[in-house]
């Protein structure tokens, strides 16, 4: 797992997300040893990685109650895309110009239940790619996270990558997930008979809905957060409606709550608000006491 500088005065260091994808992969080949029994345990599963620059970032990556909603209304509009004047030749091989023009491009309905999914079940997108129709219990209304989608360099050449299916990043990431009626519903909606939910017979193209994530926070002029957001935005609206946070932490495939409280949720101004209002509610007659 060689890594090469990005230029010479700077060190061969790795970034975050690239260190996280490597002991993810080698987490997988430790539990595979597990079950092999060559190993007696993962020892992985006791490493984290702390990033001060990485948690400054996330306590900002969370949409407010208006920007969810407009994401999620704006999913049923087509996107228009512009395109500039060109030439082209036609089989003859006479040259021809295209003028400029605009045309609309409506979201495929595998690429929605994609980013309703993460909003209302706090996948991550790896695990969301990696969803096939075995994985859901309609009958227990019941999502079954057992693998997830890493992009991995070839022979360590990071120009040369592919999608793999391995196991999750910890034995916490195993997990079963309730689903609303609504989602459920749009499952069924979409139901088709290859094998995987979200792509079809292979695995979805991260970069497809990495450049739809952007155009359409663009069109509701939302700052550019990436699509980890959504998970956060989906940790922090379960605690602002009273959700318990052992729970959240194992609908999010935590090890502990202290991962879920320090990472994940931001209570919003609203939510503070109304906590102090039920102190208000019991001890604010005082305050007129006051000389």
């Amino acid at each position: 797992m060689q890594s090469t500088p990005k230029s010479p005065d700077k060190p061969d260091m790795p970034s975050h997300g690239t260190i996280k994808r490597r002991m993810a992969v080698l987490s997988a080949m430790l539990s595979q040893a597990v079950r092999w029994n060559l190993i007696q345990s993962n020892p992985m599963e006791r490493v984290q990685i702390k990033s001060k620059s990485s948690l400054t970032q996330e306590k900002t990556m969370c949409f407010n109650q208006h920007q969810a909603e407009t994401f999620l209304r704006v999913l049923d509009n087509p996107l228009y895309y512009q395109y500039g004047s060109r030439t082209r030749a036609d089989k003859s091989g006479k040259v021809y110009q295209i003028q400029e023009y605009q045309a609309a491009h409506k979201i495929q309905n595998q690429l929605k239940l994609f980013f309703y999914f993460a909003m209302f079940t706090g996948c991550r997108r790896g695990e969301l790619i990696a969803l096939t129709w075995d994985d859901i219990d309609f009958e227990q209304m019941i999502i079954h996270v057992c693998r997830t989608v890493q992009r991995i360099a070839i022979d360590g050449d990071k120009k040369r990558t592919a999608l793999m299916v391995t196991e999750p990043k910890s034995i916490f990431s195993v997990r079963e997930i309730p689903i609303s009626e609504g989602l459920a519903q749009l499952l069924n909606k979409i139901r088709h008979d290859e094998e995987y939910i979200i792509g079809g017979r292979k695995p979805l193209e991260p970069r497809t809905y990495q450049n739809r994530f952007k155009k359409y926070l663009r069109e509701i002029t939302v700052k550019d957060y990436n699509f980890h957001a959504l998970r956060h935005t989906f940790a922090t609206n379960c605690i602002d409606n009273d959700m318990d946070v052992k729970s959240l932490s194992e609908i999010l495939g935590h090890a502990n709550v202290q991962i879920t409280l320090n990472r994940y949720v931001h209570p919003t101004m609203d939510t503070k608000r109304r906590q102090l209002a039920v102190l208000d509610s019991v001890y604010g007659q005082f305050c007129g006491n006051a000389e």
